[in-house]
């Protein structure tokens, strides 16, 4: 298979309905894992904090997309669409 990409994105349910609305998310839905907690701390201290999905009532707080991979489906366009011009 493919290398992939070490560059990913979180992306929430809110970016999901937008990229959704532009029709590209279908592009990258296959390839999206969902993630239900996190945990972001500093580099140079012991502070962190963590997000949890149940702690919403949600099942998940987003998916986990390649860079690459949204990138392309960004530059290509809603499915069916032209692509986009390029300038001589």
């Amino acid at each position: 298979g493919a290398v992939p990409d070490l560059r990913v994105s979180t992306v929430t349910p809110a970016s999901i309905s937008f990229l959704q609305r532009l029709g590209v998310w279908r592009q990258v839905e296959a390839q999206a894992a969902p993630f239900a907690a996190m945990q972001v701390w500093e580099a140079r201290g012991p502070g962190c904090v963590r997000y949890a999905a149940g702690e919403v009532g949600a099942r998940e707080l987003g998916r986990v997309v390649e860079n690459a991979a949204l990138l392309r489906a960004l530059l290509a366009g809603p499915e069916g669409a032209p692509g986009p011009e390029r300038a001589p």
